[in-house]
């Protein structure tokens, strides 16, 4: 259900689905477990609490500089 309501709000074609599923795997795994509790999935295994402050938007313009070395 996450892949398809994130494909689908982005409007991004079906080959990327792969990448869809991964990102919404990832946020599986760093939203809380329970609402009224603040432990998620990742605290679970490694015991560190994720920082979301580095989170995008799904789809959104990114670029990639290749240094000329």
């Amino acid at each position: 259900k996450r892949v398809c309501s994130i494909l689908i709000a982005c409007q991004f074609p079906t080959y990327q689905w792969t990448e869809a599923i991964y990102y919404a795997n990832y946020l599986v795994n760093i939203s809380f477990i329970i609402a009224n509790q603040s432990i998620t999935p990742k605290q679970l295994y490694s015991k560190i609490k994720p920082h979301l402050n580095h989170l995008k938007v799904f789809g959104s313009i990114a670029y990639l500089h290749i240094l000329k070395k």
